[in-house]
């Protein structure tokens, strides 16, 4: 008969290394989807501004939306990935079953 206590230990680190590629991956994702967010509404404030004319929306602006944008998706990200990260170390533990548990 195989040993099933090796087998959990053998599957615990496993699932801890692919723990980080999917928290960065997610990471990624906020910081692209609100980074976007933030540009599309920031060029459309400016475009708003100067009357919808494609003219008043200079280079100059596009590059200020653009650095905007990206740090607030970056912003969004590091908030978003920290409380992910945290909450994965307090309530991420590996749950026991009652066979588990101590005292029983």
């Amino acid at each position: 008969m195989s040993d099933t206590s090796a087998t959990v230990t053998h599957n615990e680190p496993t699932n801890r290394d692919t723990r980080w590629p999917r928290l960065f991956a997610s990471f990624l994702w906020t910081v692209i989807c609100f980074g976007l967010g933030s540009f599309v509404v920031e060029c459309i404030w400016y475009l708003w501004k100067h009357n919808f004319s494609i003219a008043g929306l200079t280079t100059y602006l596009v590059v200020l939306s653009f650095a905007k944008a990206l740090g607030f998706g970056g912003f969004c990200g590091f908030f978003m990935g920290f409380a992910t990260w945290l909450s994965q170390e307090v309530f991420g533990r590996a749950k026991l079953n009652s066979s588990q548990r101590p005292g029983t």
